[in-house]
């Protein structure tokens, strides 16, 4: 490992540091929420949001539409 770190330029110190944040982080990461429900979940409130803008944004095509007339 000492040399891998010599030929990038690192500590050793600095990558078992890294190493260490790096697990913790997909630790923390699988602990709790199941991610693809939380993703999911996400995922149907933008195509909600979406769906309602794009139905305001016809409303208002055809407003325009009427009004230019």
């Amino acid at each position: 490992m000492a040399e891998i770190c010599r030929n990038h330029g690192i500590a050793v110190s600095l990558f078992y540091k890294w190493r260490e944040q790096f697990l913790e982080g997909g630790k923390k990461g699988l602990e709790g929420k199941d991610p693809d429900k939380s993703l999911i979940k996400e995922n149907e409130k933008l195509r909600s949001i979406i769906g309602e803008m794009t139905i305001a944004n016809e409303i208002l095509k055809k407003n325009y539409m009427k009004r230019k007339r």
